[in-house]
């Protein structure tokens, strides 16, 4: 059983700060007092090692030969895995996760994709119940998914415009931003990120449109369609 192992330069004991320093507290829930010092990591000079998601402790070391190192996008740490023992979606899921889609990536697993938008045009996030002077109930969005519902809204409606092959029509999301998007939407319910991501290498060409449709409910569109075909088939044939 063994997670991501990371590692952060000039540094001997691992705390809140240096998670907030590094850019990792998207990544972690909270920090274990378990690292370990080591004076010959994998920027070649003195670190502290600390395991993420899924790991075991005794796994906290630094072996070259055995793991695959990379320095993080954002340039502030090291994150490695053991090559025989690769992190899984279910070693990296997070205790509470979204509701949503299953999508199949790259490593062959299962990964659950959270819906954002609901076929029906509403949200399917979280949201704050408000109870008004009047004893109304209002719905308030909480602002840790304000952005991933935005960003949703936008991809319905390139979604449309592809489907309508309005050629003159400018996309909201590019390449990029949808792969951005597609990291939140993993990031919401695993401990991975930009990095984590990158590194087994999850998502593809094929993928990427798979996790799109189901950020924006097309699953539930697309099954929705095949049930009435079927209908006005039977109709039809009885006919």
């Amino acid at each position: 059983m063994a997670g991501f192992v990371y590692a952060v330069d000039n540094e001997d004991v691992l705390s809140e700060k240096v998670i907030t320093d590094a850019g990792l507290s998207n990544i972690f829930d909270g920090i274990d007092d378990i690292s370990v010092s080591a004076y010959n990591g994998p920027g070649g000079g003195k670190c502290v090692l600390f395991m993420g998601a899924g790991g075991s402790s005794r796994k906290i070391k630094y072996l070259p030969d055995e793991q695959k190192w990379v320095k993080s996008k954002n340039g502030k740490y090291w994150i490695g895995f053991y090559k025989d023992d690769p992190p899984t979606q279910s070693e990296l899921a997070r205790q509470k996760k979204l509701n949503g889609h299953s999508v199949k990536l790259t490593d062959g697993d299962q990964w659950q994709i959270p819906l954002a938008r609901m076929a029906q045009g509403v949200s399917a996030l979280p949201q704050s119940l408000i109870l008004a002077a009047d004893d109304q109930v209002q719905l308030d969005e909480i602002e840790t998914y304000s952005g991933f519902f935005l960003l949703a809204t936008k991809l319905w409606d390139d979604f449309m415009i592809e489907a309508k092959a309005a050629d003159d029509d400018e996309l909201n999301l590019n390449l990029v931003a949808r792969l951005k998007l597609a990291i939140m939407a993993l990031n919401f319910n695993y401990h991975v990120g930009i990095d984590e991501i990158n590194m087994l290498k999850l998502i593809d060409s094929e993928n990427l449109g798979l996790i799109m449709g189901s950020i924006i409910d097309l699953p539930t569109i697309f099954k929705k369609i095949e049930q009435d075909n079927k209908k006005k088939e039977i109709t039809a044939s009885d006919g």
